[in-house]
């Protein structure tokens, strides 16, 4: 229309250009709305408020490398201060919460450490981890008591150094 019946007045050309301009648009890049979540899967604990908070610290790191007046060091050096105590109170709450939603249940609990922790399950009590001249005052219970005792105490001593590190 615009090509083949050109409008006489002003007005009219500029609607004409703006309705062709507009159909060319959404026939070859129509407007696509994609929704994003905040969610990280990585780091679960890693909110939109968060995110915000990053967002304006980078700024204020930008604010400062463009003008490098003291104030604006400052400005930054706080708001990455109270960004890191952000970041260490969300996680505390984020898996306290996981830890105290299966308190409840221990074995349940127990996966869920382990799985904090990247470790493989807690191994199986067998009878012949006794000590062989122990086994004949002991009756079935205490064995299996005293074997799953054996092996939660060679399961944690793993993490001894991990956690020391």
């Amino acid at each position: 229309m615009l090509i083949t019946n050109p409008p006489n007045s002003l007005r009219s050309l500029l609607i004409a250009y703006n309705t062709t301009l507009s159909i060319l648009l959404d026939k070859h890049a129509p407007v696509i709305t994609k929704f994003s979540s905040c969610k990280s899967k990585s780091n679960p604990w890693f909110t939109c408020t968060l995110r915000a908070f990053k967002s304006t610290v980078r700024r204020a790191e930008n604010i400062w490398k463009r003008t490098h007046y003291a104030i604006n060091w400052s400005l930054f050096k706080s708001l990455r201060y109270r960004y890191h105590n952000l970041i260490l109170a969300f996680k505390k709450q984020y898996y306290s919460n996981l830890i105290s939603s299966s308190s409840d249940n221990p074995r349940r609990l127990w996966q869920t450490i382990n799985k904090l922790l990247h470790s493989s399950p807690l191994p199986t009590c067998t009878s012949d981890q006794v000590v062989p001249h122990q086994q004949q005052f002991l009756n079935h219970e205490q064995i299996s008591h005293q074997t799953c005792i054996v092996g939660l105490v060679k399961y944690l001593s793993s993490y001894t150094g991990r956690i020391s590190d």
